[in-house]
């Protein structure tokens, strides 16, 4: 599973790795940082599974109320991720719920859409089983600024990293 870069071993610290996909899972994107954080942490990367159908979600109970062909894709989709989150167990990247991402962003993202931006910041929010979260993305991407100081309104004392490139 790409997703999971090692197994965990005794003492090793787990890291989230969140930000724009590309930047997340290309390591000439990111100046080889994640892989070189896998020699001394445990690297759990957001799933792009989960990213797009929040993406698919967002798009079809907003836009496409009608639209039954996208609802019935999204639940389907729901249930296959909901099979590899149980197989995988502990190792998961995907949120227990994945209707959790969209409870909680109810009273503080209801309209923003760039970047990802609402999966992001939803995920950093319900992230749970780690030891911190690194942010990558682009220099001056408007969603990571966004999200920074959407992080200082709803985070306090976290152990939440920002690296931009």
């Amino acid at each position: 599973m790409s997703w999971i870069i090692r197994a965990k071993e005794e003492g090793r610290k787990k890291l989230l790795i969140i930000g724009e996909a590309l930047i997340v899972n290309k390591d000439y994107l990111n100046n080889n940082l994640i892989k070189r954080l896998k020699k001394d942490y445990d690297i759990v990367k957001q799933p792009f599974a989960e990213e797009l159908y929040m993406l698919y979600g967002d798009f079809s109970n907003k836009r496409n109320k009608t639209n039954k062909h996208y609802v019935k894709l999204l639940d389907e989709t729901k249930m296959i991720i909901n099979r590899v989150n149980l197989s995988l167990g502990e190792k998961s990247p995907f949120n227990k719920n994945t209707d959790s991402l969209n409870e909680i962003l109810k009273d503080k993202l209801q309209q923003y859409a760039g970047g990802s931006g609402r999966y992001r910041f939803a995920k950093l929010l319900t992230a749970e089983s780690v030891d911190g979260i690194i942010v990558v993305s682009s220099m001056y991407e408007n969603t990571s600024t966004i999200l920074k100081i959407l992080r200082e309104k709803y985070i306090k004392n976290s152990c939440i990293r920002f690296i931009f490139w």
